[in-house]
């Protein structure tokens, strides 16, 4: 993005997961790294190179954990993480790779605890992190290597506690972290030690925080910028040598004496505002953290500020953040979440409209200051709730409702004085749910109707004792879910059916002895997603589905984690949530459940973590949550899945696997195999009962083809083991014989 407007580069190709680290390459592109499936359309795992032209490289190493951090010395790229393996070969937190191949070096530290910084001076390679040993020796949370042979030096700082940033300056290296003691001696959260033996420098700026606990946040410093005569600190803190700093500081490098910049950071909650990035152009310092204001200016997330003068500059570049719900027409997908850009750089302050043919953000760009956790289209509106304040300027108290076509705001306004949940609209009112006591100028507790026209409360007022989560309205009933457990004073576990005109709970009560988070009508049916274990006393978990006469059916197809939106489209229930497995089959967050009888259909399409929101149109199932990988391709937050054709999950499997070279082995093992097309391949040993016993490779993207990977046996006791490749949906399992 430019540095001095925010806007992003045209052709900069968009990251599906988030970035941890960027380090130029010298000519004009970037190596960057952090936890993401894909760049720019490419498969990239945790780790890519960016050409000077904006174009995704070949170079994937595409170590299969996360990426914390990167150094360069010449044409050798150092980086650190939780990966145990890269490029197809095994690294323990830390390797070593060449910037013209994807393989990695010789250099193999292997730290026993992820690294989370990474500086190369003064002919040494120093990591930090959380480790406590290191290429074989005990090193406390930071180390110093050969750059060459990656032995581990004497040198030895003995720090107490995690370290997430290093910074050099002249003979001395300087750590930020949760640290209290350094060399044996009280040093809180920055310290200088030196180079060449590591030993603690009299310097000690005093970081303190209050409140000062686990529960508030301890202080830390979480990364650090050198310039000139001195060290600017950012990090979670309310104070620097006695002087108000919140979570930004400027130090004399020489004396330790805080200086006069101050950006003035400020947050609404309790602990105070928190940083976790820095960098510096000519002129400005910009800084990534949670804030509500920072040098004179509103703002969140990131700021550039005047290296002289901490004021801040009117850039806002509004990074994304997850989606939590979904509204389908015709021509547009209506987002709403904690996000606030979409597409290529479009600014989108947590609600956008997608066009459901390009999946390009539409021009309907309504702006509010929070978050929106539910909205739902209805004619010509769209009605939004969440944990914002104002849309387009004007107040609303997280509940407001905008033109579909403009985006303007009306003046319905009911004003809860609680978070609503869900919301559901019929002709003449807009039925509420969610954390309220008040609503449209009436009391109303959990649960309420409003008229459309006035945002006023309508005399429809079932009153519940706790918070509602869903409501669906049919002919003849309004279904509602959530914490509850009576309503319309009648006791009622969570579910209950109400009058449309009286509110009066009907008979049907089928109560689960959890939570309902999610609802959706069948034919005769009505489906229902939470966390629970008992539905009208059968067991049914985190999924069920109950006839009109409140008793569960014989459909079964039981979640292990909660389930957090269902829709059902033709004859098949899709379920989305938190779970792993789902009548028993594997399915990572996504299920495709038969409307009839509950099987888990042979549809697949597993995503890399949460879903919490489904939506069908027509012959489209649109996915929301805050995944950055779904079936075979990356997809950041929202994705469009064709329900004509079968999912990318089945496209690509494995055509051999060949028997480790030697068997039986001793130390380490060779594996070759070969993908029919390009896939996400996973690589786990177990032991004969069954049991997992290490994962070699954990969804890691590779190309079609030929393939070979290392295998360490070294902490494998002497027996007979298996190991399973997984690509594509298709699995391959071989026997392995250890011997010590």
């Amino acid at each position: 993005m430019n540095a001095s407007t925010g806007a992003p580069q045209a052709r900069y190709p968009r990251v599906a997961g988030y970035v941890d680290v960027a380090l130029p390459d010298g000519s004009g592109g970037w190596y960057i790294a952090g936890k993401f499936t894909g760049v720019g359309g490419c498969a990239r795992t945790n780790l890519a190179h960016i050409r000077p032209d904006g174009e995704v490289d070949k170079w994937a190493p595409n170590p299969n954990r996360e990426v914390r951090c990167i150094a360069r010395l010449g044409q050798a790229l150092y980086v650190g993480g939780d990966f145990d393996s890269l490029g197809g070969v095994r690294r323990q937190g830390l390797a070593s790779l060449p910037t013209n191949s994807s393989y990695p070096l010789a250099w193999d530290p292997q730290a026993n605890d992820h690294v989370n910084a990474l500086v190369v001076v003064a002919g040494k390679v120093f990591a930090a992190g959380r480790f406590t040993n290191i290429g074989g020796l005990a090193r406390n949370f930071v180390a110093a290597m050969d750059p060459v042979s990656g032995s581990v030096s004497l040198w030895d700082a003995s720090v107490d506690g995690e370290i997430l940033c290093l910074a050099a300056s002249d003979t001395t290296l300087l750590l930020g972290g949760y640290f209290s003691r350094v060399g044996g001696a009280a040093h809180a959260c920055v310290a200088k030690v030196g180079i060449s033996i590591g030993g603690l420098v009299d310097w000690n700026p005093v970081i303190y925080r209050a409140p000062n606990s686990w529960d508030g946040g301890n202080p830390n410093v979480s990364a650090l910028l050198v310039d000139g005569g001195r060290l600017v600190i950012a990090g979670a803190f309310t104070s620097v040598g006695g002087a108000d700093r919140q979570g930004l500081a400027a130090i004399d490098v020489a004396t330790a004496s805080v200086l006069a910049w101050d950006p003035r950071a400020r947050f609404s909650q309790p602990v105070g505002p928190s940083f976790w990035s820095l960098a510096k152009s000519a002129t400005s310092i910009f800084v990534a953290g949670s804030f509500d204001s920072i040098g004179g200016r509103p703002g969140s997330k990131v700021a550039s500020l005047d290296a002289t003068s901490a004021s801040a500059a009117a850039w806002d570049p509004r990074p994304n953040d997850f989606i939590v719900s979904l509204a389908a027409s015709e021509s547009v997908v209506y987002l709403g979440g904690r996000f606030n850009s979409l597409g290529d750089g479009a600014n989108r302050s947590y609600l956008a409209a997608i066009d459901t043919q390009t999946g390009r953000p539409t021009s309907w760009n309504p702006v509010l200051d929070g978050y929106v956790t539910a909205l739902t289209a209805y004619g010509g509106t769209v009605y939004v709730s969440g944990y914002f304040g104002s849309v387009n300027g004007q107040g609303r108290a997280g509940l407001a409702a905008v033109d579909s076509s403009t985006g303007a705001l009306t003046p319905w306004d009911p004003a809860p004085d609680g978070l609503v949940n869900t919301i559901a609209v019929t002709p003449n009112r807009v039925l509420l749910g969610g954390r309220f006591t008040h609503v449209g100028g009436a009391s109303r507790r959990y649960i309420a109707a409003v008229d459309t026209a006035t945002g006023g409360a309508l005399a429809w007022d079932p009153a519940a004792n706790d918070i509602v989560t869903t409501l669906v309205p049919t002919d003849s009933v309004i279904y509602a879910g959530g914490w509850f457990s009576s309503i319309g004073g009648q006791p009622r576990a969570s579910l209950a059916a109400l009058d449309p005109a009286t509110g009066q709970p009907t008979p049907w009560d089928p109560g689960t002895d959890g939570v309902v988070m999610s609802l959706a009508s069948g034919p005769g049916v009505m489906f229902v997603g939470g966390i629970f274990g008992l539905v009208g006393g059968l067991p049914r978990t985190d999924v069920a589905a109950i006839d009109l006469s409140g008793r569960p059916t014989s459909w079964v197809a039981d979640a292990n984690e909660r389930v957090l939106a269902i829709v059902v489209h033709d004859s098949t229930v899709f379920a989305g949530g938190f779970f792993t497995s789902v009548g028993g089959q594997p399915r990572a967050s996504l299920a495709a459940l038969n409307l009839r009888t509950g099987a888990v259909e042979p549809w697949r399409l597993d995503t890399d973590t949460f879903v919490w929101a489904l939506s069908s149109y027509q012959n489209t199932l649109y996915v929301g949550g805050n995944f950055t990988w779904i079936g075979e391709s990356p997809q950041d937050g929202i994705a469009a899945v064709p329900l004509s054709s079968a999912p990318t999950k089945y496209l690509a499997g494995i055509a051999l696997l060949s028997q480790n070279i030697p068997n039986p082995t001793r130390g380490s093992a060779e594996i070759h195999y070969s993908l029919q097309a390009d896939a996400s391949v996973s690589l786990t040993i177990y032991d004969l009962q069954g049991r997992r016993v290490e994962s070699v490779l954990s969804r890691v993207f590779q190309f079609a083809g030929p393939h070979q990977m290392v295998i360490r046996t070294t902490g494998l006791q002497s027996g007979c083991y298996l190991y399973r490749l997984e690509a594509g949906g298709l699995s391959s399992t071989r026997k392995m014989v250890v011997i010590q």
